[in-house]
């Protein structure tokens, strides 16, 4: 089937030669010391050079001499991230002054997968362009941009694909650096929360991740405290905007810890691997927590249902997460201004386990569900929250 309007891929050379705002004209040495900028703070900090080392020094010898001899300002963005692309990292990125992001998965409205040859939707984000278009989890693109799927993929890599990951890593940049999408209704608020449930004794907690929000510890603590008497909690955290603070993955952390513990373990670019421990404050909430999570689930995100898991036992339910690696660190190159967004720290569960590779416990086959009209993520927290024993907790005092 053909895309759906809104998802026509737009590659970023093409993008970037088109006009964009002036910051000044740079010298050749100007382009040159950005471009050395960048790759050595990324050699130096880049908290995932495992396989990716060599990569990174023949990206050097490649794109250097581009960067300083670019025509165009467009010509020199686009060096500094033919460059970048070396790392096939989604968690990795350069903005500013004209310049926009491609941002996985925030900026994608579907989750492809290679298979068998062609791109499967394993997902589509909710009231996105795709969803309102129609498409649905299971269904096959034949083309994508008015070209069949393979052909957009090698000329977006610039040679055929080497394996799936490699395949899918496109397909995702492509649908991130697609045409603007439609305008979309304002946005609903980084918090809210309600009763749900037959009888309404369960707790419903939706965190928009990426969207700022005055008082958030304040109304996170009301929210909790009117919650208080239910026998369980589902958190949503499956529609992430953008990219979140470590500072509100620990705020609602605290809520939930019953005792100091050890939540994550962070590791930088030297591989020495340090805990980070929660200590309880705020209200509190101690009944059985189910947390949601999907390919949307990114970032703090995914640090967030993780910690849920460690501190409250939490239950994931969902499908699996973006995968994006670890905590990110930005630097602001001296000349152009630019900014690059790179992980310099890796994160674990506190058994070893990568954050990436977060799966949920209970896992749903969104092209296949078992149970439950409209939303199946949502069904099966209510159905295993509903079945529990537990009976409802007194109502904190106020």
């Amino acid at each position: 089937m053909r895309p759906a309007r809104g998802l026509a891929a737009a590659l970023c050379a093409c993008a970037l030669a088109l006009a964009l705002p002036a910051r000044g004209e740079l010298t050749a040495r100007e382009r040159r010391d950005d471009f050395d900028a960048m790759w050595s703070a990324i050699d130096s900090g880049y908290a995932y050079f495992d396989a990716g080392d060599a990569a990174w020094r023949r990206a050097r010898q490649a794109w250097r001499s581009r960067a300083a001899n670019a025509r165009t300002r467009g010509e020199f963005v686009a060096a500094l991230r033919g460059a970048l692309e070396a790392l096939r990292d989604d968690n990795v990125s350069i903005a500013g002054d004209g310049v926009r992001a491609a941002r996985v998965p925030y900026d994608i409205d579907v989750w492809p997968r290679w298979e068998s040859g062609g791109v499967r939707i394993e997902a589509v984000r909710v009231f996105s362009d795709a969803d309102v278009a129609g498409m649905l989890p299971g269904q096959r693109m034949a083309r994508i941009a008015d070209l069949p799927a393979e052909r957009a993929i090698r000329d977006r890599l610039g040679h055929r694909a080497r394996d799936a990951a490699e395949a899918e890593w496109a397909l995702r940049r492509l649908f991130a650096e697609r045409e603007p999408r439609a305008a979309r209704p304002p946005a609903s608020p980084l918090l809210s929360a309600h009763r749900i449930g037959e009888e309404r004794d369960l707790g419903y907690l939706r965190l928009r991740l990426g969207i700022p929000e005055l008082r958030f510890e304040e109304k996170l603590d009301t929210a909790l405290e009117q919650l208080g008497d239910t026998r369980g909690l589902i958190v949503d955290l499956r529609d992430n905007t953008g990219p979140a603070s470590r500072e509100l993955t620990r705020t609602v952390l605290a809520r939930f810890a019953r005792r100091e513990t050890r939540w994550q373990l962070q590791s930088t670019a030297n591989g020495k691997r340090m805990p980070d421990t929660i200590a309880p404050a705020g209200t509190g909430y101690a009944a059985p927590v189910a947390v949601l999570i999907d390919r949307w689930t990114a970032g703090e995100g995914e640090a967030l249902a993780q910690g849920l898991k460690t501190v409250a036992g939490a239950q994931l339910i969902g499908t699996r997460t973006a995968g994006l690696r670890g905590a990110t660190t930005e630097v602001r190159l001296p000349n152009s201004g630019l900014v690059v967004t790179y992980p310099s720290e890796r994160t674990f569960d506190p058994a070893g386990r990568p954050r990436r590779e977060l799966v949920p416990d209970v896992a749903i086959d969104l092209a296949a569900p078992k149970g439950g009209p409209g939303d199946p993520i949502l069904y099966q927290a209510l159905r295993r929250l509903q079945s529990s024993s537990a009976p409802a907790r007194p109502a904190a005092p106020r």
